[in-house]
């Protein structure tokens, strides 16, 4: 593979760390509103589930 495609391979894999990271932060942000003592954690995994296919879907499989 020569330098210049490496380099555009490189820049394509970082975006894509951060297009992920912007998924998870914007989950986690949720997660700690409705996440109190007791609360089910088939629920918590529901909603997590949830999130994450709501914030894909907007943008694709691009997202994360």
């Amino acid at each position: 593979m020569a330098k210049k495609e490496m380099d555009v391979q490189q820049l394509t894999d970082i975006n894509d760390c951060r297009k992920a990271a912007e998924v998870h932060r914007q989950t986690r942000r949720y997660i700690q509103e409705i996440i109190k003592p007791g609360t089910d954690l088939t629920y918590l995994c529901n909603e997590i589930e949830r999130s994450n296919k709501v914030l894909l879907n907007a943008n694709g499989l691009q997202s994360g």
